[in-house]
């Protein structure tokens, strides 16, 4: 998994784009989405999650490990 910087000024942090490649383990229809209050959650489009509530939590409700 890595990122790339794309367009509009890649040397200007504030303008640049990233993009970055996700492998979905499992995906899920909206009406399946799973949320319970505590769990780490972030305004940035991706991030390594590592909170070891949520992790736990995750894995019991979609029965997938961390990769």
């Amino acid at each position: 998994m890595g990122f790339s910087i794309v367009k509009h000024g890649p040397d200007d942090p504030e303008r640049c784009e990233y993009f970055v490649r996700v492998e979905w383990s499992k995906t899920v229809p909206e009406d399946e989405a799973f949320w319970t209050k505590g769990l780490r959650a972030s305004q940035n489009s991706a991030f390594k999650l590592r909170n070891t509530f949520t992790l736990e939590r995750l894995v019991e409700h979609f029965g997938e490990e961390e990769g």
